[in-house]
Formats: structure tokens, C-alpha cells, sequence
């Protein structure tokens, strides 16, 4: 929004309004108009909860490309910027 001029409020109400609605914008989308970041659901949580997924998958024959790329951007998130505390 910053990028395109779009006043945030805006980019959210239109968001709030179309098939991206969802609880997590209307609830962090407050603080992302205030540019604040608290931390709600912590990276390390977030990734536990994939490593599950994944090894559940695993035991079952099925691959979750997409669960995979993403586990892996978050483990290197808590690796090289030690982001595990940060909000997911």
C-alpha cells in the first residue's frame, strides 16, 4: 500500500470487503496501519505446527509442496534472523 500510495485504512476496508476477508486483517490490521507488530502467534509456534503437519504427512505417503517451501523460509527466518519470538 505505501508503494502504490493506497492509504492502508483503504487497502483494508477493500480487503475486509472481497474474498480475502478474514479475522487475521481485521484483527492485525490496526496495528499494521499504526506500523505496530506485536507479537500474537510467535514464528517458533507457527513452525511446530508445520513440522507436525509435515511429519503426518510423511508417515502417510503424501507430499505438501507448498507446506515444505513454506516450513522451510520459516526455519530459516528463526536461523539466519533469529525471528522465532516474532510474530509468525
Amino acid at each position: 500500500a505505501q508503494q502504490t500510495d493506497i492509504p492502508i485504512d483503504t487497502l483494508l476496508q477493500v480487503l475486509d470487503q472481497g474474498a480475502m476477508s478474514n479475522p487475521m486483517f481485521r484483527g492485525k490490521g490496526p496495528n499494521m496501519a499504526a506500523d505496530k507488530h506485536p507479537t500474537n502467534f510467535p514464528l517458533k509456534h507457527a513452525q511446530k505446527d508445520m513440522g507436525l503437519a509435515l511429519e503426518f504427512a510423511a508417515k502417510n505417503d503424501v507430499t505438501l509442496p507448498t507446506t515444505t517451501a513454506a516450513n522451510s523460509m520459516m526455519l530459516k527466518a528463526m536461523d539466519e534472523k533469529s525471528a522465532g519470538d516474532d510474530d509468525f
